[in-house]
């Protein structure tokens, strides 16, 4: 049975309505699994919770519980070292995708309603980004990476990185960040932003770190 507040729940209480149209019905379930040579993951979920985390070898999976109406097909799909997971539907479709990745290879990762979750990534790159939800970003080692929340929460952790771009919308959001010298960029309009003691403006420093807020709050820390 499924959660009432799951997005699947949700997408399903629509399906006698939506089936009634031109749509088709969608139904995900199950695994994917892409072996070596993958070098960059596109996922873009519409409407459900996405988590992110190592896979420990050199393979990519997915676990996805994903369902409703839509009117173009959608497949996971490797082309060349990409794979795209492309699960925003034109109907009402929504679910839970599980991704495990290689380490070194770039991430992008969109939610465009609900939370995503990334934890534990090494090397490589990543684009975060939630529309209306929280973002979650944990113990990461990324050269680049770069975070976005429109309307939600968003907690950022990161371990080590050359260059961290954020941007706020409306939402709250808070920016952990190896204490020293960055290079500082900001642009603020009605929020609020806060940089801690512990980052040190420099023009002549490695590392770059930009932050942009619109109507949010964000506040960014040293450690």
């Amino acid at each position: 049975m499924l959660h009432p507040k799951s997005a699947l729940h949700r997408a399903a209480l629509w399906l006698p309505l939506a089936a009634a149209s031109t749509g088709c019905v969608v139904a995900k379930e199950g695994t994917w699994t892409w072996e070596d040579g993958v070098q960059r993951v596109v996922l873009e979920l519409g409407n459900g919770d996405a988590e992110v985390v190592p896979s420990g070898t050199t393979r990519t999976h997915l676990e996805l519980s994903f369902g409703g109406v839509s009117m173009t097909p959608m497949e996971p799909r490797r082309q060349g070292d990409t794979v795209f997971i492309d699960l925003v539907c034109e109907g009402v479709c929504g679910g839970d995708a599980f991704l495990e990745v290689p380490d070194e290879i770039a991430v992008e990762a969109r939610v465009h309603r609900g939370d995503l979750h990334v934890e534990g990534l090494l090397g490589g790159s990543l684009d975060a980004i939630v529309g209306a939800g929280d973002l979650s970003v944990v113990d990461v080692s990324v050269p680049r990476i770069g975070v976005a929340v429109g309307a939600g929460d968003g907690s950022v952790e990161v371990e080590d990185a050359d260059c961290v771009s954020i941007q706020v919308g409306a939402g709250d959001a808070s920016l952990d960040v190896p204490a020293g010298k960055w290079r500082v960029t900001t642009d603020v309009g009605a929020g609020h932003l806060e940089v801690g003691r512990r980052i040190i403006r420099s023009d002549d420093a490695d590392r770059c770190l930009s932050a942009r807020v619109q109507a949010g709050h964000l506040e960014v820390y040293g450690r």
